[in-house]
């Protein structure tokens, strides 16, 4: 301490202004290292949430099939059996939108770096389920359908 105020008063501002400037960019340097943490984190809570909202939808999807069923054996009118002719293909529609949405965001390298593997799981449960609709329930459903009208057609001429 003792060298410092023997210094002239030039270097001992000099001095004072130096640390003070290191100290500013030492905080600033760390202030952005955080911001880019939170940054980080905050896009994956929003691109989590964003997988999430498609689960929910593609469920909803699936029950709402799940219901045209019901709607196709209660149907006693070709034009009740068009209501649920319409809305499978809005749910399938919906489907297929938030398998997509599922997909891009969970093969998406921009986020997620610590979640590699559970975004893998995310991706391959998705082509799973996306097989397993396309494959087994859409042609189900087809046949749900076409059973329906013919059910309606043997009744009509019936009566």
């Amino acid at each position: 301490m003792n060298k410092f105020k023997q210094m002239p008063i030039k270097k001992q501002l000099t001095y004072a202004f130096s640390v003070i400037i290191s100290l500013i960019m030492v905080m600033s340097v760390s202030q952005l290292i955080l911001q880019s943490k939170a940054t980080k984190l905050e896009t994956n809570v929003s691109n989590s949430n964003e997988i999430s909202d498609a689960i929910q939808n593609m469920k909803y999807a699936l029950r709402w099939d799940q219901q045209m069923v019901m709607e196709y054996l209660a149907a006693s009118s070709t034009e009740e059996a068009k209501f649920p002719q319409e809305n499978h293909l809005k749910a399938k529609t919906e489907f297929e939108k938030n398998s997509k949405t599922i997909d891009s965001i969970s093969q998406s390298q921009e986020w997620g770096s610590d979640f590699d593997r559970e975004k893998s799981t995310i991706s391959n449960t998705i082509h799973e389920s996306v097989n397993f609709y396309s494959e087994k329930l859409a042609p189900l459903m087809k046949v749900v359908e076409e059973n329906t009208f013919a059910r309606l057609a043997m009744e009509t001429r019936g009566n």
